[in-house]
């Protein structure tokens, strides 16, 4: 065995992955509906002015806290081989262009259709194509945008379902760096956004995502509309526009822009007549809609939502929430159990980090909630169908100080949605068929970047961290490459989890190279180290050692955000826990872009 000790390897012994996939994992092939619960909505029918649902509270707002958790979460799942379907957007890219087949460029042999339900609204539905799978990639659909601003941008798929389709589709996106493919089961799931992913992007049309009808099973791939970014709000209900981006608003929004030609719209309002009683339940309803039950079991997919809660100003600590004291109906097939493991495993992780949470967290012995007075919305039973359980996760109270503190700490939001995608990996260990409890590593720690005087650049790391709240042992690793620091490529594959070091040759002298590393097992891919940088150098070549030595991640460097709050439109200032705009753990690359600047 070899030592944890760095050790140098040649290039030759490793494999540049020529093409990427999205990492394979114990939730490969599972389905995870999931929201932020609230978000800004109007007052409709009635003024049709903007509005959270929740107030001001210790420098939180529910309505935007829970869309931020939802991300940590959904980083996770991605990371393990979820189809991830959110019914609020995920991460923060006001910019968006959204792609329909007048816009696709198509290769092969395709058949157009206006089959119901397709993407699109009004004149400018233009239906969708099918091509018949091959084992071979014989066909394509090529979706191209025009990106307005450089940056990061979540990337989404519309497709609908079907027992023809393809349970293997593979989407190709190809980013600044590098090129990935990420396969959804259109069988299961359509008719609303699927999530790919998040990828750098340059301004222009440099990147793309294309359609392929490669598959090793028989049916169609479906080429319909892929969304790049999630945009600004643009609904109007009488008195302008929310003024926020698209994420900030209440799901329900970003479900009427997503339902196609043919989608009732008593499929996400139901019974209600408004806008801020139909976005309670509207997730779980398209959700519903989402979801083809008629293909596998019930336990294949599973819904799940964020929120934080209020009491006396006392309470502390998290509640998993269900139905069924008033009506047992109300209630999913196993929403207890789900509940359970989720408050479960969020309580357990972030109490057993101690000291290391800024308020060490409560540890309650009571961690679900069935209230005898409702019946919860957005998670009943009767708007589901039994077609998935459904839970929602109150993280904590943001109206306590030292709860609200703890939510305001990025590291505390990162932990909260490692442990729920612990518990969804349970979850499906537990109701699912074949799902081991294989958690994926915790990131590769102290990442360091040496170039030698023959040309090489070393890249060594030190063995990801342990404890009884995280991630199994590293089984290899990735090591990514980058001309720019924010864009990799598809990485060299390093086997052996001891293994902790790899030396690249054959570089270009003129060209200053950023790396980072992901530590891999069974579970899935690790969360990506920080990034380094060297330069290729020979001889007697002078170098510049940089230390990145930022690693402060809390509530103080927290983003601040205006607008209009509950209280009577009033507008006021809250924080959001966006890592990126916190740590992004990168800025050796814009120190690195000053000394090659300055020159040799």
């Amino acid at each position: 065995m070899r030592s944890k000790s760095a050790s140098v390897e040649s290039l030759e012994s490793r494999l540049l992955l020529a093409v990427a996939h999205q990492p394979t994992g114990p939730l490969t092939g599972k389905i995870v509906y999931t929201v932020g619960g609230h978000g800004i909505a109007a007052d409709y029918p009635g003024t049709g002015a903007w509005a959270t649902q929740r107030g001001d509270n210790n420098g939180i707002v529910e309505d935007f806290g829970n869309q931020d958790q939802l991300t940590y979460y959904v980083n996770y799942l991605f990371n393990a081989g979820a189809t991830i379907v959110p019914l609020r957007p995920v991460g923060n890219q006001p910019n968006e262009v959204v792609l329909d087949n007048n816009s696709a460029v198509f290769t092969g042999t395709w058949t157009s259709s206006k089959v119901q339900p397709y993407f699109g609204t009004g004149n400018d539905a233009v239906g969708f194509k099918t091509a018949q799978a091959s084992a071979s990639e014989t066909a394509t659909a090529k979706y191209t945008p025009s990106i307005p601003k450089t940056g990061f941008y979540p990337v989404y798929a519309w497709a609908s379902d079907g027992a023809d389709r393809l349970p293997d589709q593979t989407y190709r996106i190809t980013y600044s760096g590098g090129s990935i493919e990420v396969k959804v089961n259109h069988q299961r799931v359509g008719k609303g956004w699927v999530y790919l992913g998040t990828y750098y992007m340059e301004k222009g049309q440099h990147g793309f995502v294309e359609v392929s009808n490669k598959s090793t099973h028989s049916g169609v791939a479906v080429a319909d509309a892929i969304r790049f970014g999630n945009g600004m709000g643009d609904i109007d209900r009488g008195a302008g526009k929310s003024g926020l981006p698209r994420e900030d608003e209440a799901t329900l929004y970003w479900i009427i822009k997503m339902a196609g030609v043919g989608t009732p719209k008593s499929v996400y309002y139901g019974t209600n007549s408004n806008d801020r009683n139909a976005t309670v339940s509207a997730p779980a309803r398209y959700a519903a809609y989402m979801n083809n039950e008629a293909v596998g079991a019930a336990t294949d997919r599973v819904f799940l939502s964020f929120h934080t809660n209020a009491g006396s100003g006392n309470d502390r600590g998290t509640l998993g929430l269900l139905n069924g004291n008033n009506n047992p109906d109300t209630a999913t097939p196993h929403q207890l159990e789900w509940a359970t493991m989720v408050a479960t495993e969020v309580s357990h992780d972030l109490v057993s980090e101690g000291t290391k949470v800024e308020n060490p967290w409560a540890n309650n012995t009571t961690l679900t909630l069935d209230r005898s007075d409702i019946e919860f919305g957005e998670i009943n039973n009767l708007t589901i169908g039994s077609e998935f359980d459904a839970t929602i996760v109150e993280v904590g109270y943001h109206d306590n100080v030292q709860d609200a503190q703890d939510l305001l700490d990025p590291t505390v939001r990162n932990w909260v949605g490692r442990a729920a995608y612990q518990a969804t990996v349970k979850y499906f260990n537990k109701f699912a068929s074949n799902v081991a409890v294989s958690l994926l590593p915790e990131p590769a720690q102290n990442v360091r970047a040496i170039a030698d005087t023959s040309g090489n650049i070393t890249v060594s790391w030190g063995t990801p961290a342990s404890d009884s709240a995280g991630g199994q042992s590293a089984t290899g690793y990735i090591v990514q490459t980058s001309t720019t620091g924010l864009g990799f490529d598809e990485g060299r594959a390093v086997s052996g989890g001891s293994t902790t070091s790899l030396k690249i040759s054959g570089l270009s002298a003129n060209q200053v190279y950023y790396f980072r590393v992901i530590a891999t097992n069974a579970g899935g891919n690790a969360l990506p180290s920080e990034v380094v940088a060297a330069r290729p150098r020979s001889g007697g070549t002078k170098q510049v050692l940089i230390v990145n030595g930022f690693d402060r991640l809390d509530r103080f460097e927290d983003q601040v955000q205006t607008g209009p709050l509950s209280t009577g439109g009033i507008t006021e200032s809250w924080f959001r826990v966006r890592q990126r705009f916190n740590n992004s753990r990168d800025y050796v690359s814009l120190v690195a872009e000053a000394v090659e600047a300055f020159g040799p």
